[in-house]
């Protein structure tokens, strides 16, 4: 995502090489493409549920009635529509790892990267969060999911790279 510099080879997010970018450029396109879910959640504990989803399409400069629109829809589909006013330190880790998710894919990135994004949820949860990552790579995003969870991966099908003990296979 552009956090490091690479030490060889290229990056290429929505056209854009972001081994030739400077830090504010590399900034401006995670802001713009690249979507998150911490294994750690990141919620900031000062902001609402709702807040939290909101604020990538805040620093991206959508309009408010938009962003009030993709937040509630969002969080509808990981199933916490009804605590969008909720503080962080009012759900579960299951529901703050469904918070994650939703602020993630809020701004419909080109690439979302996920770090065990299923871990902390029950088995319905972590199938409807699979599903949520399969339509959003219908429609275009790419998907680099770290995770432990066999079920989640082949729920999602396609390519899967094994690292096993620091070797890609």
């Amino acid at each position: 995502a552009g956090l490091d510099r690479p030490d060889g080879g290229r990056i290429v997010i929505g056209g854009e090489d972001l081994t030739r970018l400077d830090e504010d450029a590399r900034t401006r396109l995670r802001r713009s493409k690249v979507g998150f879910v911490f294994q750690a959640f990141h919620i900031l504990p000062h902001l609402t549920i709702a807040q939290n989803v909101e604020l990538p399409l805040v620093l991206l400069g959508i309009h408010t009635a938009e962003r009030r629109a993709r937040t509630g829809e969002l969080l509808a589909a990981v199933g916490l529509g009804d605590r969008a006013e909720s503080a962080p330190r009012e759900l579960s880790g299951g529901e703050l790892q469904r918070v994650a998710v939703a602020r993630a894919l809020v701004s419909r990135p080109a690439l979302l990267l996920a770090d065990e994004p299923t871990g902390n949820l029950d088995a319905g949860y972590a199938a409807d969060i699979m599903s949520m990552f399969r339509d959003f790579h219908q429609v275009g995003t790419t998907l680099l999911i770290a995770t432990h969870d066999e079920r989640a991966i082949s729920a999602l099908g396609g390519r899967t790279l094994h690292l096993n003990h620091g070797r890609i296979e």
